[in-house]
């Protein structure tokens, strides 16, 4: 298999030891608070241990991401013989309408024979409205009497009843683009075809490459995550979940440690007779099998390409069971598998395992370091014990040489910023769930993640979860305003740097309780940007405009022309994107007359036939979504700025806009 080098900068690697050795070393041996009490003592050693396991996390992290490569997709022969491949879709309790979009993009993805091609809904809900659906669309239907093992015990159900030797896992609301197999299988056919050669040429059994075991694609979605939703950034920042999907993954290429996320992945038979399916009784039991098949001596690869798009979750509760699902079940993971005594695993694959371990006990250092500068500010207690000056020598150049770094190496998905304020969102609800799971104590319930647009719980419920932020910035204030006082009259020094991570703390936590007050979602349906054609007739002659943005309820589409269309008439629309071109009903809403002396007409769909549906969900979900790839603003200013103005206007109060045109049926 060729490799596409993408980054090789160890020397920044070389320069990220020495300043951090050198930091450590300061810190161990000349800043530990002895000599302020056993409090201070205590409060200090545990800043210590926080720090050193950031510390490990960040090398680890950065070791892979300095060396960031992807497989090279193997170019075959034309009259290459594609295998039968089975598709599986998941289900259990989302909505049939969501199943059946994920249906449409799985019938609808290219293949040299289709007939090889083998879909099946596995329902784990025993629903008949799904039963239904499957039967229409021509695709298999599989459950089971019971629910034993949950997603596991599904899958491993739907293995005993197919055959063919390379399964597609997707969650019910995974939609693949029409490439998804073309851009996929061939790296599974190109390693055999390797293997085969090799054999001939007399290559020993034990000697022959790695035969490939599953491919993960990355998560990618078609709707904003709650963090850009709420933060109002779906224009600024990309999804929370690219940067792992398609940075750190690709990281995890070299190591041969991908981790298996259960979804947009294609695996083979072999490899998961080899590990007798899917292991049961673990919450993530995509993790789970996807250590044991690399531990069996099987590859695995991930790329960056985006090929697929899902439902992030909708609402807070939503984020936080996913969320505590997903640290729970890493801990159970270790507890069941353990990567770091698992047969078969090398060394680079136990650290980089035990790094997404470790990933999930970042709560507690977040708190730590929120509770660190308040706790000598406010209350006195100095668990630092160090001059200014040595603060700049020591901590400074190794802080900025790691901003830099993280900068440079995270592919402009994520910055610390950033990351400070995901983890301090998020810190309060993951402390208890990880806490609990690594005593033994398990969650009472699984639950799959909400796939369906609900309302989120009141505001009693919010405000209860912005508590412990709430508490936390209201003493950094205190802090900050200690600070400041203690620096401008006793020319303390001391405050400076406390003053310095105050304000950084500060803002994350006021980030935290912006994103707690929460962001009304209004649509009955996502709507999308999109600039294609559509053509329409109107008084028996047929026109031409373009479409500004579209839903699966309706679309909106601005001309120069000036059109009378009536309320209540319903008119012809054809919709074209690429290849697909979409014949729809719409009965027309409102005009608007834009500030470029264009005209904006809005629509709704009357009902459509399941063909003119099928091409509007491609239309609009066959292709990468238009949020950002990169990370556009740095500015802490507008970050703030762009919160409290948006969440504050007044939008529900003012009246119609003044450029609406009224439309009149004497029009």
């Amino acid at each position: 298999m060729k490799w596409n080098k993408i980054q090789s900068e160890r020397k920044w690697l070389i320069v990220y030891l020495l300043l951090t050795g050198l930091y450590v070393i300061w810190r161990v041996f000349f800043t530990l608070p002895m000599r302020y009490g056993l409090l201070a003592f205590i409060v200090g050693i545990v800043l210590l241990v926080a720090e050193c396991l950031g510390i490990i996390d960040f090398l680890i992290h950065f070791i892979g991401i300095t060396r960031l490569v992807v497989p090279e997709k193997p170019k075959l022969d034309p009259l290459t013989e594609y295998p039968d491949v089975d598709v599986f879709i998941a289900t259990y309790n989302e909505p049939w309408e969501i199943i059946y979009k994920t249906v449409i993009g799985c019938k609808n993805m290219d293949y040299p024979n289709p007939q090889k091609v083998h879909i099946y809904v596995l329902d784990d809900g025993h629903r008949e409205e799904v039963r239904r659906l499957c039967k229409e669309a021509s695709v298999g239907y599989i459950t089971r009497d019971d629910n034993e093992h949950a997603k596991a015990g599904n899958i491993n159900n739907a293995l005993a009843q197919t055959t063919s030797p390379y399964i597609v896992t997707f969650d019910a609301d995974m939609i693949p683009m029409h490439q998804f197999l073309m851009e996929t299988l061939p790296y599974f056919i190109g390693n055999e075809a390797i293997r085969a050669q090799e054999r001939q040429e007399g290559i020993e059994e034990h000697n022959l490459t790695k035969r490939l075991g599953f491919l993960q694609v990355p998560q990618a979605f078609y709707n904003a995550d709650i963090f850009q939703h709420r933060l109002f950034s779906e224009e600024v920042i990309p999804n929370e979940q690219d940067y792992f999907h398609r940075e750190v993954q690709l990281a995890k290429n070299a190591s041969n440690s991908v981790i298996y996320s259960g979804s947009n992945t294609v695996i083979t038979r072999q490899a998961l007779e080899d590990v007798e399916g899917f292991v049961t009784g673990i919450i993530t039991e995509d993790i789970a099998t996807g250590i044991r098949i690399q531990a069996k001596g099987y590859q695995s690869y991930a790329i960056n390409e985006v090929l697929a798009t899902g439902l992030s979750p909708y609402d807070l509760e939503a984020i936080i069971k996913q969320r505590n699902r997903w640290a729970r079940g890493c801990i159970q993971t270790f507890r069941r598998v353990n990567p770091l005594f698992l047969k078969g695993l090398s060394a680079a694959q136990r650290l980089n395992y035990f790094d997404a371990l470790l990933y999930w006990y970042a709560p507690f250092k977040r708190l730590i370091y929120l509770l660190a500068p308040i706790l000598f500010t406010v209350f006195g207690v100095k668990v630092v014990d160090a001059t200014l000056l040595e603060v700049i020598i020591f901590w400074l150049p190794m802080y900025i040489f790691n901003t830099l770094m993280f900068k440079k190496f995270s592919g402009k998905r994520r910055t610390m910023k950033w990351t400070n304020i995901y983890d301090t969102i998020l810190m309060p609800t993951l402390i208890p769930a990880v806490f609990l799971e690594t005593l033994g104590i398990k969650m009472k319930k699984f639950e799959v993640t909400a796939k369906k647009r609900q309302t989120n719980k009141g505001l009693k419920y919010r405000l209860q979860l912005a508590i412990p932020h709430a508490i936390l910035f209201f003493f950094t204030i205190m802090g900050m305003t200690t600070s400041i006082l203690e620096v401008i009259f006793n020319h303390d020094t001391a405050y400076v740097i406390n003053l310095f991570w105050l304000i950084v703390n500060g803002y994350a936590l006021l980030m935290a309780l912006l994103f707690v007050l929460d962001r009304p979602t209004r649509r009955v349906s996502e709507r999308f940007k999109m600039d294609v054609p559509v053509s329409f007739s109107f008084h028996t002659q047929n026109d031409e405009a373009r479409v500004i943005d579209i839903s699966e309820s309706g679309i909106a589409m601005v001309s120069e022309e000036y059109y009378d269309f009536k309320e209540t008439m319903s008119y012809p629309l054809k919709i074209r994107r690429g290849n697909y071109c979409a014949q729809v009903e719409a009965r027309f809403i409102r005009v608007n007359e834009l500030k470029d002396h264009r005209y904006k007409y809005a629509f709704v769909y009357n009902e459509m036939d399941s063909t003119e549906y099928e091409q509007l969900v491609l239309i609009l979900f066959d292709r990468v979504p238009d949020y950002p790839d990169y990370i556009r603003s740095q500015s802490v200013f507008k970050d703030i700025s762009r919160n409290t103005l948006q969440r504050f206007k007044q939008c529900p109060c003012r009246k119609a806009n003044k450029n609406k045109l009224r439309v009149e049926s004497s029009l």
